[in-house]
Parts: C-alpha cells; structure tokens; sequence
C-alpha cells in the first residue's frame, strides 16, 4: 500500500521532537536546507543531503521522526511499505518490480516530496541470501539501486526527492542499498535517554499535568520507547476520565510503574538478577552503570542499561568476553542465592550465545581469521557444526564460571542492590554508585558484620 499525505496533522513539529539523537540533527539539517532552496540559497535540490536509513527497535519513533520531517518541511510524504511489495502482489518476479515501480513514479511525479519506504530489510543483504534464491533476488535489488542512482545522479524525473528508509534491523541491510549515494547511511534511533523523557512525556501529555515538574520520571522510565511513554500518557488520561477529575501525577505514576502482581519471592529474584548483571559490569568493566529496574512490563520483569565506557561498541577479545560475562551473570546471581536459574535469562543467554560465536565466527578472535558468518548469524553454525557447538559450550561455561565467582566475591553489593530494588523498584546511575562507594568504604573500614539477607518466599 502506497499513501501521499500532504498534511501531517497528527504529529509535532520538527522542533517539538526530543530524544531522536544524530536523527533529530540530520531532520533538521534537512528542513533548513529545503527551505534554502525554495528560497534560491541552493540551486540544486540533488545536493542537498536528503537520503538515509533510521533504524531502530520497535517503537522509537522511526515512523514519527519521518511524519514530523513532512509536517516542518512542507513536503508530501509517500510512504510505502516494502515488505507489502511480496504480500500486496501475487508474490512472483514481475509483480514485485511492478509495486516497486509504481511506488517510485507515484514519489516522482509527487516531487519536491519525500518517498518513506519503511521495512526496508525486506530487501534482503545479497550477501546472505542462499544462491538457489540469488535469481529471484537480482533483478529487485537491482532495480532499487537503479532507481536510488537516478535520484543521486540528478535525473530530472525524481532529483527533488527525499527518500527515507526505516528497519528494525540496520545490520541485515544489503551495503550496497546504504552506500554513499543510494541510501547514504545508517543512522539508529535508540530509546530516549533520562533527559529526553520528561520532553516526550510533556508533548503527549499536551495540556494534562501542566505546570507540574516530570524530570524525576526520566530515570524511573529508562529504557522505555516513545511508544511505551505515548501509552502511558494515554493510560493516564483514561484513569482521569474514568474518576471525572482532572489528571493528577498519581494517575501517570501508576501507569509508569505498573501494578505488580508478582510474588514476593519472584520480585526479589528479579532484584538479584538484575544486581548481579549490574555488580558484574561494574566490577568488569563492561559498561557504565545508567539504570537497575525491575520495573514490570509486558516484555520483562526488570532490566539494567549500561553505556560503554567510551560511547563505542566493544572492540577487543576482552571486551566482548566482559559483556558475555555480564550477560551470564544474571543467571549465576540466582545460583549463588540458593535459586534455580530460571527463564529469565533467556535473552541473556541468546546475547551470550550470539557474541561468544562471533569471536570464533565473524571477528577472527578465535585460532582463524576467516568470517564463516556474519556476526548477527554467526550463531547459525552451532546447528551445522559440531565441533563448533562443542566450543562455543564449552567457551560459555567457563564464562558462566566467572560470573559466579565475581558474584560471589561481591555477594554483599549484589544483596544491598537487591534489597534497594524491592524497595524503590529502580536505581538510577547517581544513586548506584553512592551504593557502590558505601559498600566499597565499610570494606576498607573493616568486614561486614552481618550475612544474608532478608527472607523471601
């Protein structure tokens, strides 16, 4: 399906945006460089940068940036969903390349407009694809980079075009498709930061709660989505309606932190969970300790954000084993406290799993230098190797082995953080390290006097 709107009244402004990074920078570099060339500042609208990717999880905003991008611009939007190229039509060669074109002859004869193709990785990485489905997926790649040529090469049916693509999934990206020139690059959008959150709040909020303070939710809330925060506000809002007064900050505050139905004994195994990731990055070097929360969702019982230390991906052998460890440490700190380890470290395992194998498989870390798989499908070879599967356990159990032994060192900053938690149900960055700094002065001042923490069921 292919939609043109010309007014997007439905979203803020450009400038109304928060929490959208080098994303929200790039947009409004764009916006001030269409409006310098409606003015005649710049004669060529083909040199103005105007084609990237924003990726991102579900619900950072992708959708919404783009929106906000045509409501500040003046620009039509056509948007078009990539994926619906395969399921609109019957599927085969000739019907795709048909959606495909009338997708980019409607952007064309629309121009200055912006073309937004969102699930843009349903284009897959040629590089991955199997070579019984090479023939099949030629001619469409084929065909886009065409067509991204004629818009960098300034030909005159669509050199006033902006194109934006969207994925969840920025690395599954054929290069080709995000080379300079075609889509340019990648840009990802990742949660909103503790600063950004009170703004976000504040926009869906619009007049409900004026004049009342937000930025203590920011820590509280870290790790949300745009779109989690959007359901809060909307959350907040019903309850009003529903009790007929106006919204109070108790309404917002009960759908950020949730109504937790979990037992005792389950809440304080989260707590330890999460500590132990915690305590283990720190001791590490993993990341820099953002937030501790067992927070309830939908999707998890509680998590920890960290940053690395110097604002980059891990790089070294070293690195990545530091984040394996924290990954595993979860699950040792529920060993460690008398508990069986439990689901909750299924995603922990599966980051685990997937960077232990990318040591020996992608990064060239391990005894070879040869890339069997990329890294976000290095994983793979564990169904077709044997020796590689035996390797990668035996890799993780030792890694397993370490976490146990920094969370039992560190026993007692694991159950101070623990106790906090089922307490305050969040520990900002500030307030961990004053832990930290608390726990490591008894130390030098003498041993602890007291073990064990609190019963749980």
């Amino acid at each position: 399906m292919t939609v043109v709107a010309q007014f997007q009244t439905h979203v803020p402004p450009l400038e109304d945006l928060y929490g959208y990074g080098q994303a929200g920078e790039w947009a409004k570099r764009l916006v001030d460089d269409v409006d310098a060339w409606r003015r005649g500042e710049i004669s060529d609208f083909s040199s103005i940068d105007r084609q990237v990717v924003f990726a991102g999880p579900p619900g950072t905003g992708k959708t919404t940036i783009v929106a906000s991008i045509a409501k500040s611009s003046g620009l039509p939007l056509i948007t078009t969903s990539v994926a619906k190229w395969f399921i609109d039509g019957t599927g085969y060669l000739d019907s795709v390349l048909k959606q495909a074109e009338a997708t980019f002859l409607k952007a064309a004869d629309a121009a200055p407009a912006i073309l937004f193709l969102d699930e843009i990785d349903a284009i897959p990485n040629r590089a991955t694809t199997s070579s019984r489905n090479a023939d099949y997926w030629a001619p469409i790649v084929g065909y886009i980079l065409q067509f991204l040529d004629g818009i960098s090469s300034g030909g005159p049916s669509s050199s006033n075009l902006v194109i934006i693509g969207a994925t969840n999934f920025g690395d599954a990206l054929d290069p080709a498709l995000v080379r300079p020139g075609r889509l340019s690059r990648v840009i990802k959008i990742l949660p909103p930061d503790e600063k950004a959150i009170p703004g976000i709040l504040r926009e869906h909020l619009g007049k409900d709660l004026e004049g009342v303070h937000l930025d203590h939710i920011g820590g509280i809330a870290l790790g949300a989505t745009g779109a989690v925060i959007a359901g809060w506000a909307k959350g907040a809002r019903r309850r009003a309606r529903v009790a007929r007064r106006p919204m109070e900050i108790g309404d917002l505050m009960v759908e950020i932190l949730a109504l937790d139905n979990r037992s005792p004994g389950a809440i304080w195994r989260c707590a330890v969970h999460e500590a132990s990731h915690a305590v283990v990055a720190f001791k590490t070097g993993a990341c820099v300790i953002r937030s501790i929360s067992i927070l309830s969702s939908p999707t998890q019982g509680g998590r920890m954000i960290g940053a690395y230390p110097d604002g980059e991906v891990a790089r070294t052998r070293a690195d990545i084993e530091s984040v394996i460890i924290t990954a595993l440490a979860g699950r040792a700190g529920e060993i460690v406290f008398g508990m069986e380890p439990s689901t909750g470290s299924y995603s922990d395992l599966t980051t685990a799993t997937n960077l232990a194998a990318s040591i020996h498989a992608s990064f060239g870390m391990g005894e070879g230098l040869v890339q069997r798989r990329p890294a976000d499908k290095a994983a793979s070879l564990l169904d077709e190797d044997a020796n590689f599967r035996r390797l990668i356990e035996m890799s993780l159990k030792a890694f397993s082995a370490q976490a146990v032994e920094i969370v039992t060192r560190y026993r007692d900053l694991v159950e101070i953080l623990a106790n906090r938690l089922v307490k305050d149900r969040q520990i900002d960055g500030a307030a961990f390290r004053q832990l930290v700094d608390g726990y490591e002065r008894k130390l030098v001042q003498g041993p602890a006097t007291q073990n064990g923490g609190p019963r749980h069921g």
